[in-house]
C-alpha cells in the first residue's frame, strides 16, 4: 500500500465491508513512545493485531481498539486537523515491528477520520530515523559480563560513546557462569539502546558451545550484534623458574610425569579453559585443570609456583613478565601477533591448535538500525584512532573492527570451530560456575 495519497486509500478502504491495513512500525514506535493510542467512533473495534518478531521464537498478538465514546468523534492528535471534531492521543499499545490490524465493518465512522488514522501511518515514516538521530536521551546502561577493572576495552568503549552523544554510558559489572550472567541480562532487556552490553568468546561462543540449550539465549539470535572491537591474544604462561622455554619443552615434561603438571583458568567453560584442553588433546598429555574465579588468584599460584601452566592474556600477565617472574611460551593465534613477534605461535608445535579471543558491543534482539549503525559508526571511529589502537597495544590488545553483519558471522564461524574444538577435546559440564 502505498503512504503518498493515504486520505484516497482510505476512502476506497472504506467502501469495503473489512480490510486488511499494514499498521507501519513508526506508528507503533510513537504510540509507544509519547503514550498514544488510536480511538474511534463507539463499537468499532480493531479486531486482534499480529507481528512476527523478527528475532522472536513465535507470534505475539496485541490488539488496537477503538474504545467508546460519548459522541461520534475521531481521536487522533491534533485539535486544528479537522473543523469541528475533537482530537487527543492516549495511550494503548507497543509495537516494533510491522504488522497488519484486520479491520471489521465501520457504518459509522467517518471516512475523513478514518483517512486520518491511515494517514498517522504514512506521517510518522520517518520516527524511527528521527528518533536515532535524537538518540541518547539519558544515560544508557552498559553491561560488562567481568569483575570491575577486568579490561581497558570497556572503559575505551563507554568514553567514547559518551564524549560522541552526550550522555553518560554507566558501566555495570555482571560477571558470573563463566560471563554468560551478564549476557543474559542483555539479551532480555528492552530494545531501546538504553542497555547495551560487552560480549565476548566466553559468553557467545565458549559457554554456549558447551552447554548448548541450557544456555538461556541463543548466541545469535538473541542479541544485536553491533560491531568488534578487540581480539585478545590468549598465550601459555609458566612461571620464569620453569624448565620449560618452549611449548615442545612442557609436553616433553608433561609426557615424563603424567598426571603430575596441571593448569589453571578463570573458571569452567570459559576459552582459557578450552585453550588447555586442547592442549591435552592435540598433544596428548595429561594435564589436572584448576579453574579459579577469575585470573587474578590464578596468576598469584603461578607466580607462587603452585600452578604450572595458565592459559591468559598479556593485559594481566606484562607486569609479570617485565619483572622476570613469568615466561611466555607461545601465542593462541593462528599466526604469531605483532604485539609480540618473538613469540611463537602454539600451532608452529601443535598443528591445529587456536585460541584467540574477542570482545565486542551488543545490545538485545530487535534494536533499531538506526541506532545500530550510529553505535557502530562511534564505536569503529574511536577504535581507528591512533591513541586508543596504541593504549590497547601497550597491554597485548588490538583494536578492530566490523560491520554488524561482519561480526556475526565471525560468531558463526567461531561457534562452529568451538564446537568441533569440544567436541574433540571430550569436554563436557553440566553447568558454568
Amino acid at each position: 500500500m502505498s503512504e503518498k495519497n493515504p486520505i484516497a486509500i482510505c476512502d476506497n478502504l472504506c467502501m469495503r465491508s473489512s480490510c486488511q491495513i499494514p499498521i507501519h512500525s513508526a506508528a507503533a514506535n510513537f504510540a509507544d513512545s509519547y503514550g498514544a493510542h488510536f480511538c474511534g467512533v463507539q463499537g468499532h473495534t480493531l479486531l486482534p493485531l499480529t507481528r512476527q518478531s523478527p528475532t522472536a521464537r513465535g507470534t505475539e498478538r496485541s490488539t488496537i481498539t477503538l474504545k467508546p465514546l460519548a459522541k461520534e468523534v475521531f481521536v487522533c492528535g491534533n485539535p486544528g486537523l479537522i473543523p469541528r471534531r475533537e482530537y487527543c492521543l492516549r495511550r494503548e499499545i507497543f509495537v516494533t515491528d510491522c504488522a497488519t490490524a484486520h479491520v471489521g465493518r465501520f457504518p459509522s465512522l467517518p471516512r475523513r477520520c478514518f483517512a486520518i488514522a491511515l494517514a498517522l501511518t504514512g506521517v510518522l515514516a520517518d520516527v524511527p530515523q528521527a528518533s536515532a538521530q535524537a538518540y541518547p536521551t539519558k544515560p544508557v546502561r552498559l553491561i560488562v559480563p567481568y569483575p570491575a577493572g577486568a579490561s581497558i576495552t570497556a572503559r575505551e568503549i563507554s568514553n567514547a560513546l559518551a564524549q560522541a552523544l552526550g550522555q553518560q554510558f554507566v558501566v555495570d559489572h555482571r560477571p558470573g557462569a563463566a560471563a554468560t550472567m551478564g549476557h543474559t541480562l542483555v539479551s532480555k532487556s528492552a530494545p531501546d539502546g538504553y542497555t547495551i552490553g560487552i560480549g565476548t568468546t566466553g559468553g557467545l561462543v565458549s559457554g554456549p558451545a558447551l552447554l548448548g540449550s541450557r544456555i538461556a539465549y541463543d548466541p545469535l539470535k538473541d542479541f544485536t550484534h553491533i560491531g568488534l572491537a578487540t581480539y585478545i591474544y590468549y598465550a601459555l604462561f609458566v612461571n620464569a623458574s620453569s624448565p620449560a622455554h618452549s611449548v615442545a619443552d612442557f609436553i616433553k615434561l608433561a609426557k615424563a610425569s603424567p598426571g603430575k603438571l596441571n593448569y589453571s583458568s578463570p573458571g569452567v567453560g570459559t576459552p582459557n579453559h578450552i585453550g588447555g584442553a586442547q592442549l591435552v588433546t592435540l598433544a596428548g598429555i595429561d594435564l589436572l585443570h584448576v579453574p579459579y574465579k577469575g585470573s587474578g588468584l590464578s596468576l598469584s599460584d603461578l607466580i607462587a609456583g603452585t600452578i604450572h601452566l595458565t592459559i591468559t592474556g598479556f593485559s594481566s600477565t606484562m607486569p609479570h613478565i617485565k619483572a622476570g617472574r613469568l615466561r611466555v611460551l607461545g601465542v593462541g593465534h593462528t599466526q604469531r601477533i605483532k604485539f609480540a613477534p618473538e613469540v611463537p605461535a602454539v600451532n608452529e608445535t601443535v598443528p591445529g591448535y587456536y585460541n584467540t579471543g574477542w570482545w565486542e558491543l551488543i545490545a538485545p534482539p530487535g534494536l533499531p538500525k538506526p541506532i545500530v549503525e550510529k553505535l557502530n559508526s562511534i564505536v569503529n571511529k574511536a577504535l581507528q584512532s591512533a591513541d586508543v589502537a596504541q593504549r590497547f597495544f601497550a597491554v597485548g590488545l588490538e583494536a578492530a573492527t566490523s560491520t554488524p553483519q561482519g561480526y556475526t558471522d565471525l560468531i558463526r564461524n567461531d561457534l562452529q570451530a568451538w564446537r568441533k574444538l569440544i567436541t574433540e577435546a571430550k569436554i563436557s559440564v553440566d553447568s558454568l560456575p
